[in-house]
């Protein structure tokens, strides 16, 4: 039986076309998945990876508490958590290195809401810059 191998060069995903008619190189869906980019033979190869375990307390929430935006940082290998239970609301950085979370900043002010998912995040240097497409554009000093 011959052995199936798909080059994804282009790495697009598609949602408009049907499954049976997207073109070489897009995906209809994903989920846990990394495309690698490091030199090699395996270029542009898709693997799977783990998904992610908040590690907060949740004594500091008074609901159920939802992460609305989250952030990978592969220069420090830490992960960036937004969290609200739309009540109180924090930002926690995760380091793997050392398996440390740090809370950075909490408070009523962070105006976090559960059906405002925040997808615009980025990390120039040492600032952290994010918006949910309701609040203005914010950041934050991770350093302070």
């Amino acid at each position: 039986m011959p052995e199936i191998k798909n080059t994804f060069l282009k790495g697009k995903m598609n949602k408009d076309l049907d499954d049976r008619l997207l073109p070489e190189g897009e995906y209809r869906d994903a989920l846990n998945v990394q495309v690698t980019n490091a030199d090699g033979a395996d270029v542009g190869v898709v693997h799977n990876i783990k998904g992610n375990t908040l590690k907060v307390s949740a004594s500091s929430f008074s609901g159920t508490a939802e992460v609305v935006g989250a952030f990978f940082d592969d220069k420090t290998n830490s992960i960036f958590y937004f969290v609200t239970d739309n009540s109180n609301h924090a930002i926690y950085q995760w380091k793997a290195n050392d398996n440390t979370l740090k809370t950075l900043v909490s408070g009523a002010f962070l105006n976090f809401n559960k059906n405002n998912i925040i997808t615009g995040i980025n990390l120039l240097e040492n600032l952290l810059f994010w918006t949910d497409g309701v609040n203005q554009p914010r950041r934050l000093d991770i350093n302070k």
